[in-house]
């Protein structure tokens, strides 16, 4: 299902026409909810210049998963350690110290991309893309007097049941795993 599919069924749930901008904010706002429930990773490769020791992470990181130099996987080492080989991270900012190499890979979990285009497709399995829909009528109805209550309330609860199905899909996933590869 496509962007411009999960707008018309969402308007088809509602039966009213919202603003495509509107429900792709709230089809957006779901994609980032569920990013911490799925295995999009990535790959980044930094390279290392003369003098510089930080490097900003790329903006859809989640979460590390390993950093890996040329001699093996390198240890997360704590901020006031000035002695051992590793790296350190701050808030966005990734630093290396007493690392020999040219370059560092890291496998990092991402968020989920938004879709922009009315083509774009969200990368979850398709079996999932009624989260979108979901979330986007609770958001609708939310901002509903009285009638809309019941509707809101059953689209979050449905909402809330389809990512516990989703977090169980992951779970008995080896790795989802998308290498997309960036160097920085």
């Amino acid at each position: 299902m496509n962007l411009q599919q999960i707008i018309e069924q969402v308007n088809t749930d509602l039966d009213d026409t919202l603003e495509n901008a509107v429900i792709t904010g709230w089809v957006n706002r779901a994609m980032d909810i569920i990013s911490a429930v799925t295995r999009y990773e990535k790959r980044v490769t930094l390279l290392f210049e003369d003098g510089v020791g930080d490097y900003p992470l790329p903006p859809d990181c989640l979460k590390l998963m390993h950093v890996i130099g040329d001699s093996g996987e390198l240890p997360l080492l704590k901020l006031t350690d000035r002695m051992s080989a590793g790296y350190k991270r701050w808030g966005n900012t990734i630093g290396f110290q007493n690392i020999s190499g040219v370059s560092v890979d890291v496998y990092y979990q991402a968020r989920l991309p938004h879709l922009v285009t009315p083509d774009d497709e969200p990368v979850i399995p398709p079996q999932f893309h009624d989260l979108f829909i979901l979330y986007a009528v609770a958001r609708a109805k939310y901002q509903d007097e009285e009638e809309g209550l019941v509707l809101q309330r059953d689209a979050n609860n449905e909402f809330g049941r389809r990512v516990e199905d989703l977090r169980k899909y992951y779970a008995q996933q080896e790795t989802y795993h998308i290498d997309a590869v960036y160097t920085m």
